[in-house]
């Protein structure tokens, strides 16, 4: 396993935060676990500072971008939206995009 080093003061800082999280959470956990839990969470909270408040236009923007720079993002969005329509996408939206792009329901 990978091992990483901090300093005293945030290991001792992380380490006085564990009580808390563990009585949020309702759950016992080895450091370890604990460790990974805050690395896992970190990622997402951090984009979500980045970008939560960001306005619609320029999130399309920065998927633009990085689409053109690596096209597999194109199908791991496709990927996201068949394992996840409701969160990522409304129905209704779906279907107006197929209505612009051309493409009506069968019965119309």
């Amino acid at each position: 396993m990978p091992q990483i080093t901090v300093s005293d003061e945030i290991y001792e800082r992380v380490v006085a935060f564990k009580p808390l999280v563990e009585s949020v959470l309702e759950v016992s956990l080895e450091n370890d676990a604990y460790f990974e839990l805050l690395l896992r969470l970190a990622p997402d909270y951090l984009m979500t500072e980045f970008f939560g408040g960001a306005d619609a236009r320029a999130l399309l923007g920065l998927l633009q971008h990085v689409g053109q720079a690596h096209p597999q993002l194109y199908s791991m969005i496709a990927q996201v939206l068949e394992e996840d329509e409701d969160r990522a996408m409304e129905a209704q939206k779906r279907v107006q995009v197929r209505q612009r792009l051309g493409f009506h329901a069968p019965d119309s």
